[in-house]
């Protein structure tokens, strides 16, 4: 993913809920690489990804 790309998405998503205009918002990348990150990325643009979320795991060693 480009940096224009995740902006459009962005505003794509401000388009359908303008009352988050002006909050902040972070970008990280999905997986441990760039391939996999931009596989992950795109299917989020394509719209067949939509949720996420990290493995029990990682919250456990995190506290």
């Amino acid at each position: 993913m480009t940096e224009a790309s995740m902006e459009a998405y962005w505003e794509k998503f401000l388009a359908a809920h303008p009352s988050y205009r002006g909050s902040p918002y972070v970008v990280e990348p999905f997986g441990d690489n760039p391939a996999l990150a931009d596989e992950l990325g795109n299917l989020v643009l394509s719209g067949r990804k939509s949720a996420t979320c990290s493995s029990v795991w990682e919250y456990e060693a995190k506290g």
